[in-house]
């Protein structure tokens, strides 16, 4: 929010603004639903105050506030019945829509995993374990009603209850459980995910498209066809990094470098053929640095590290 917004919205619930500035502020607003919450929480927090006295200190302030806000130039104001009407139904509604989106928001509980893995144990006694870079929301009265909705990546292992079934939603897909064990991905902003199974069986929902997948078995979305298919389980390293340890045991160096990739976040860039070595190893909570080291020492692999890309050239097996 920038000085600009705050100087406007002050004016605006003063009644010191000009018709021009409500008209603009309005079209700020409709395509900004952060602004019409922060100006719906700024009127709110406004009208509540003017029900107590402020101390002195405060009116202060406040004059000090008003003072600059009047220096800025006004333009003129028409002051037709209609518009004004129009003006003040519009901010109502704005308002009142602002304060819906904030009462959801505080209806939600938050868990953004931003420096390392975070483990949840849920109000049911579910656990959940966040990959890093990812977020997890769940309602408040969580035991009336076992919904989530997650960004990234999360392992869940849900608690049984058939009275309450398990719901977790992404961008474009819904998983349904009463009790099981697997891992859900989104892979990325357009909405792909990718489901794992580890044990128990999951409904994986797409608009009218539905899989029901039971352990071992693993499916995909792909948002572009808006459709769902089923995929290879893949490697156990797929879904062990919520043990934070990858383990290869004679590995092909594309499995290992896509596993790695996975297990970072990162990418990985290489143009090496599938049977140029097999690798052996167990990384146990090892850092990307570290990783790279081991690669070298074992596979003689040299690695050109970018931000979040890493570019592979071949070394000599050893």
């Amino acid at each position: 929010m920038n000085e600009q917004f705050y100087t406007i919205a002050s004016r605006i619930i003063l009644d010191e603004s000009s018709v021009e500035e409500q008209n603009e502020f309005l079209k700020e607003l409709k395509k900004d639903p952060e602004l019409a919450r922060e100006f719906g929480e700024m009127k709110l927090t406004w009208d509540t105050s003017a029900l107590y006295e402020r101390p002195s200190f405060a009116n202060e302030d406040w004059q000090k506030l008003e003072t600059r806000i009047h220096q800025k130039p006004k333009q003129a104001f028409l002051s037709s019945s209609w518009q004004k009407m129009a003006f003040a139904a519009s901010l109502a509604l704005i308002a009142m829509v602002s304060w819906t989106l904030w009462n959801q928001v505080l209806s939600w509980e938050h868990i953004e995993a931003t420096a390392a893995n975070q483990e949840v144990i849920l109000p049911d006694m579910s656990r959940v374990v966040v990959k890093k870079g990812s977020e997890l929301r769940y309602k408040k009265n969580f035991l009336e009603n076992r919904s989530l909705k997650l960004e990234g990546e999360a392992w869940f292992e849900v608690t049984k209850d058939q009275g309450h079934p398990f719901t977790i939603q992404t961008k474009k897909t819904r998983t349904t459980v009463l009790g099981t064990a697997f891992d859900l991905h989104e892979l990325n902003e357009a909405g792909d995910v990718e489901l794992r199974v580890k044990e128990g069986k999951v409904s994986f929902q797409a608009g009218e498209a539905a899989l029901i997948l039971e352990e071992g078995m693993a499916a995909h979305y792909d948002s572009k066809t808006g459709g769902l298919k089923n995929i290879p389980m893949g490697s156990a390293n797929e879904v062990d990094w919520v043990n934070n340890k990858l383990n290869f045991n004679g590995t092909d160096i594309h499995t290992v470098l896509k596993d790695i990739a996975h297990y970072y976040e990162i990418t990985i860039e290489h143009d090496l053929p599938p049977d140029y070595c097999v690798f052996s190893a167990e990384l146990g909570n090892f850092s990307p640095e570290e990783t790279i080291e081991v690669l070298d020492d074992i596979l003689s692999l040299e690695i050109k590290v970018e931000g979040n890309h890493w570019k592979v050239t071949k070394g000599t097996c050893r």
